[in-house]
């Protein structure tokens, strides 16, 4: 689309010559147009044929400039309307290029998340949010594959729902339809025995480079899981009548929405500082999973 095309170059071409034919005829009737009527002999001041003309150059100099610059207004505005149009062309052209690749189930993705943790390097990082991450810390890649990346250099954060959290609930309500009965069951199932196996394992005298903090959500949370490393960053959507690993995932580019992701990732950070899983860190170790859950009998005898 072309702003200035050849109907606008025309119209501002007529626009210039209105202006200029008004311009002359005003300077013409305030310097010369009494001496020549005058001399025709025509005398404005005192016959009606001179006033009635004299008259008649005033008003035609004053539409021709009236006629400019009403055109000049509303070619502008409407030209202001066009360039709002064009920005919002950009805009609606920029938004589909922040979306890679969109996947009706998340478990379309298992594969990809994992190449993704296993092929970061020292000094990445990899921000998570999702109901308990069972998946990540069961195989994909496993606690075993997550300690060496916390002892090589990388960083963790991750966000999981807390027992008692008020959504924990609404959630079950929904999640016993497709196969988990009691959700506070496998939450347990995934903190006492996989989040507190990897702390277990962190506990050796190997050292950690890199760091891992599991927060949990309690009185906060979060419309969709996320996955979001330097190389990746996916969002996952929740949906009522899907179990969460069934549900559509997109894969983002670099663009606002991702920025915008991350602010919610910061501020749900922020705001679970003090309901800590799980922190590995420079050798220091903080477990609080004896603190959320009760350690069954036979796992609290080792």
């Amino acid at each position: 689309m072309k702003i200035f095309d050849n109907r606008s170059k025309k119209f501002l071409t007529v626009t210039a010559i209105f202006l200029v034919i008004g311009a002359a005829l005003f300077v013409f009737q305030l310097l010369h147009a009494e001496k020549v009527l005058t001399i025709l002999p025509i005398d404005p001041a005192n016959g009606w044929i001179g006033y009635v003309t004299y008259s008649l150059i005033d008003e035609v100099a004053g539409s021709f400039i009236l006629a400019a610059i009403v055109a000049i207004f509303f070619d502008v505005s409407l030209r202001s309307d066009m360039i709002s149009e064009l920005n919002q062309l950009v805009l609606d052209a920029q938004r589909p290029r922040e979306f890679n690749e969109l996947r009706m189930s998340r478990n379309m993705f298992d594969t990809d998340m994992s190449k993704d943790i296993s092929s970061l390097q020292p000094g990445q990082s990899l921000a998570l949010i999702g109901t308990s991450q069972r998946v990540v810390f069961s195989d994909k890649p496993g606690i075993a594959g997550i300690a060496e990346k916390v002892r090589s250099g990388v960083h963790f954060q991750i966000l999981v729902l807390h027992p008692d959290s008020m959504i924990v609930p609404c959630i079950q309500n929904l999640s016993k339809d497709f196969g988990f009965s009691d959700l506070k069951a496998s939450l347990q199932e995934t903190y006492l025995g996989r989040i507190h196996s990897l702390g277990e394992l962190l506990k050796s005298d190997q050292p950690i480079l890199g760091s891992i903090e599991v927060r949990l959500l309690k009185d906060l949370f979060s419309p969709f899981s996320l996955h979001k490393s330097p190389n990746l960053t996916l969002v996952g959507f929740y949906f009522a009548h899907e179990s969460g690993t069934q549900c559509p995932v997109l894969s983002l580019a670099e663009g606002e929405f991702k920025e915008q992701i991350q602010k919610h990732f910061d501020r749900l950070w922020t705001k679970s500082l003090q309901n800590v899983l799980l922190k590995a860190d420079q050798g220091e170790l903080t477990d609080n999973t004896h603190a959320v859950f009760e350690l069954p009998n036979d796992a609290a005898s080792h």
